[in-house]
Order: C-alpha cells, then structure tokens, then sequence
C-alpha cells in the first residue's frame, strides 16, 4: 500500500523540491497508467504522477509529512506543504489518495477548495489511527458548489 499524489495539467516548478518530481502518466508505472483515462476525465487535463525519487509513488514524502504532522512539527516546514503552496498559488489541481487494493481509492479523497481546508485535512487524517491522506483540490471550481455537483451541465448552464 502507497500514497500517490497526481497533478492535472502543467506542473509549476520543483526546484528545492528535490527529490520528488512530476512523472508524465505515460512513464508512471502501471497501476498509474491504468487509471490515466479516469483522472483524466475526472481532474480535466493531462496527469503527472509527483514520484518521490525512490519508490516509483509518492509515498515517502506524503509519510514524512503524516510523520512530522503527528510528531507536532509544523506542515508548513514539509515538501508537501511547500508544493501544495505551488500548486493552489499556479491553480493547479491535485489529489493524493492511499491506495489499497481497490483500484476506485482515489474516488475518496476529501475535496478541498482552499489552503486552509487542505491544511485543515492534512492535518486530521494524519492524525488519525492509520495516518493515510486522502485530499483532492480542483482549482477551477475550488467556489462553485454547482460546478462541484454537476460539472459538465454547470459548464453549458443547465445545472
């Protein structure tokens, strides 16, 4: 069991972040791919996996976050936190979700529509019993609650 963490659209830059760095979806490995035309679909553009640099997933610097986050260090200190920074200032949307042995475990990421619902939810699930983060945030309707419930029919006016 891993953490991922995927990136719609263009990343911003990773410079500092070494070693975590945004994957193409085509060159992630196969549990990725295999969810690439449903992400896709669900985030509305191209998928990057945020590898970190050892694992082929994104689990060792979501772990570290969950870790520092429950030895009550501050989030804010962790590469994590410091792309998230990136990602909600570019307006780039994101999802980080525990994967177990259901391949529809990104579907239970909570939405969050700003950094402080982000840093809010980080927060509580690492400090739950088992720690797994599981956090979605979709910049382009991070404030409508109708494009939230029906996307597509908000886009063309009938929601």
């Amino acid at each position: 069991m891993s953490h991922f963490m995927i990136i719609s659209g263009m990343p911003p830059s990773f410079d500092g972040l070494e070693p975590i760095y945004p994957v193409p979806v085509i060159d992630a490995q196969d549990y990725i791919r295999g969810l690439a035309a449903e992400l896709e679909a669900e985030e509305g553009g191209s998928i990057h996996l945020v590898d970190d640099g050892e694992t082929g997933t994104s689990d060792t610097f979501v772990a570290d976050t969950v870790s520092a986050v429950q030895d009550k260090k501050p989030l804010e200190a962790t590469v994590l936190w410091q792309l998230i920074a990136r990602l909600v200032e570019s307006g780039t949307t994101f999802r980080i979700w525990w994967a177990n042995n259901d391949m529809q475990a990104y579907r239970e990421a909570v939405l969050c529509r700003s950094k402080e619902e982000i840093h809010e939810q980080i927060t509580k699930q690492s400090e739950a019993e088992f720690g797994k983060l599981q956090i979605r945030y979709t910049a382009n309707l991070s404030l409508n609650t109708d494009a939230i419930r029906c996307p597509l029919a908000w886009r063309h006016g009938a929601c």
